[in-house]
């Protein structure tokens, strides 16, 4: 209802307009109908104007400001709104109602949501190729959200998390719903087996690496764009997602399946996942400790050789005396959410002198001089003529001058056959004295937190230890499909204005019909920058040995350069031989929140996220 409401005021004001320049009947009709089109179809599925706009992050903006102060009924409100069952974002509906429910303790009815968007992403599988169709004539968020694939990993994650919390809710543990966990970590497993098999494993990429093709391919890379290869950036496995499989496998007392999930953790983050994704060197010790303890406790023989190559002393020691009955913590704290994408916008006009299509940044004077500057610095290191050969080309056709401007210039050679037929299609005169072109781009971020610290019954444990960066995953999704990105835009607004140039060609109104239509292509140049904004920017984690009997857990999260700190406690009454789980939840503004309300922590003996 809003939304038509808004459609018929626009209405009302464009005839309004039409009246004003003395049009006929049938010319305000059609200016009516041209401006209705585009309304409505860069609006159907969207969460606002903002969005189409400005971008995905600014719809989700307001409501996980609600998310992070506990006002969770307004977000869920405002969910449910903007993302319609039946709209093109349905699956960030339910992705980000999922989260909401988890924090608010309603894991049922999390895993409701995880499970509409599970099913939502097997149904794009089968889909035609309309939809594509429909994006290179409308815009890219005309199409439903697919999402991404490490957002897949994290539904079977999360409703795994869901299924742990309701199998402790009680003191003592319900099986039954412990392994509906186990049965989403083994769904989880051979989701995650069939993309290493897809992309290829970090053995893979290394005997790839050693190939007389790779080497070439690699040579003329770095010569024609100095870029960092897209393979050693691809999404191939997840170390983290193995490392919790092998938690949740020890819980049941599964030991084999438990060695076998901490080996695999262990060996993706030593061959590369850590140095990939910027996670240090603690977490690769901690999940080589873990796949040595269960070696060791299997009876197994590879713990000796792991003992001595990879652990440190202190390690070594705590191998050597391992205690069976002493209950165990692994705190999982998940910061923050992700960050967003921007829109960028280019302009791409056609140099008929040196043949060559030419794309810069369009920077729009309501931009601040900071993004501006974060715009150009993207543009630069994603698409300008940065390489040997584009800046050859660059000095080639006008000096050193030139080259410095190529920095912020993307030119694609178009030699004779090729710009014969650009000719021949009509696209000078399509293209004109330039377009606009939208694609995502991320502004520079940093973790909204420092050390976070943790504590047992007053005494200092340490500080938790980075073991998966989400906010990295996706910057490299993000990095690989630049390209991409800028080639579907650029299709996209050509088609339109050489469909613009057809009907102004025959056009009966005088031209109107063809400024319409462009009118239609400017407004209608969105680029997509949806992802699951709820998922967490990293995540941290610590395991720490408890007493049989009551445990007070604090775990202080430190605010960069703020001298606040976000507290939170809980207390845990644990068995002998007890493995525990703690999910927590951190955003900066719980500093300001007081520790004592409702909901600030979970109370009782349960693995749930807060």
């Amino acid at each position: 209802m809003r939304r038509l409401s808004g459609l018929i005021k626009l209405l009302s004001f464009f005839e309004y307009l039409s009246s004003s320049f003395k049009m006929g009947l049938v010319m305000k009709r059609l200016s009516m109908f041209i401006f209705a089109l585009t309304f409505a179809l860069i609006t159907t599925g969207c969460a606002s104007l903002k969005q189409v706009f400005k971008g995905h992050e600014y719809a989700m903006e307001p409501i996980h400001k609600n998310i992070a102060i506990k006002n969770y009924d307004a977000a869920i409100a405002a969910i449910e709104k903007d993302f319609p069952e039946d709209g093109k974002d349905r699956l960030v509906r339910y992705l980000e109602l999922g989260i909401v429910a988890q924090l608010q303790g309603q894991y049922q009815l999390s895993n409701q949501h995880f499970s509409a968007a599970e099913q939502l992403v097997d149904d794009f599988f089968t889909k035609s190729v309309a939809d594509e169709a429909k994006a290179a004539l409308i815009s890219e968020i005309a199409k439903d959200y697919r999402g991404y694939v490490f957002e897949y990993t994290f539904i079977h994650y999360y409703k795994a998390m869901n299924y742990l919390a309701i199998a402790m809710q009680e003191e003592n543990v319900d099986k039954r719903k412990l392994d509906d966990a186990l049965v989403e970590v083994r769904r989880l497993n051979n989701r995650l087996s069939a993309l290493a098999s897809e992309e290829g494993s970090y053995d893979d990429l290394e005997e790839k690496k050693d190939t007389l093709l790779y080497k070439v391919k690699l040579l003329f890379s770095n010569l024609l764009s100095p870029k960092k290869s897209a393979d050693e950036l691809t999404y191939r496995d997840d170390a983290f997602a193995h490392y919790i499989s092998g938690m949740l496998f020890e819980m049941r007392g599964n030991r084999n399946d438990a060695a076998v999930s901490y080996m695999k953790a262990a060996n993706l983050y030593s061959k590369g996942y850590s140095e990939q994704y910027g996670l240090g060197q603690a977490i690769v010790s901690q999940a080589w400790f873990d796949a040595a303890r269960l070696s060791k406790l299997n009876g197994g023989s590879k713990w000796r050789s792991i003992s001595q190559n990879l652990l440190d002393e202190n390690q070594r020691k705590a191998l050597n005396s391992i205690n069976t009955k002493q209950p165990e913590l692994l705190v999982v704290e998940y910061l923050d959410f992700v960050p967003g994408r921007s829109i960028l916008e280019l302009h791409m006009s056609l140099d008929s002198v040196n043949q060559t299509l030419v794309v810069r940044p369009n920077y729009s004077p309501f931009v601040n001089a900071l993004e501006r500057q974060y715009q150009r610095e993207w543009f630069t290191m994603m698409y300008g003529d940065s390489s040997p050969a584009g800046m050859l080309m660059s000095f080639s056709s006008g000096g050193l001058s030139k080259v410095m401007n190529g920095l912020d210039t993307k030119s694609f050679p178009l030699p004779g056959p090729i710009w014969e037929t650009f000719s021949d299609l009509g696209l000078p005169q399509a293209i004109g004295s330039g377009m606009r072109v939208t694609v995502p781009y991320y502004r520079p971020f940093t973790a909204p937190f420092e050390e976070s610290i943790l504590s047992v019954n007053g005494t200092a444990s340490g500080p938790l230890m980075v073991a998966e960066s989400i906010s990295q995953l996706a910057l490299y999704e993000q990095y690989k499909s630049s390209g991409n990105d800028l080639t579907k835009a650029v299709v996209s607004n050509v088609l339109k204005s050489l469909t613009a140039n057809t009907a102004g060609s025959s056009d009966p109104t005088g031209g109107f019909l063809k400024a319409g239509l462009q009118v239609f292509n400017f407004a209608s140049a969105s680029a997509d920058t949806r992802n699951w904004l709820g998922l967490p920017y990293e995540i941290r984690i610590k395991r720490i040995p408890l007493k049989v009997g009551e445990n007070r857990i604090t775990l202080e999260t430190h605010l960069r350069n703020s001298p606040k700190v976000v507290t939170q406690s809980k207390t845990f009454t644990a068995k002998s031989g007890d493995k525990l789980i703690w999910n927590v939840r951190s955003f900066p503004e719980y500093a300001d929140l007081p520790t004592t309300a409702p909901g600030t922590v979970n109370s009782g003996n349960v693995a749930a996220a807060q």
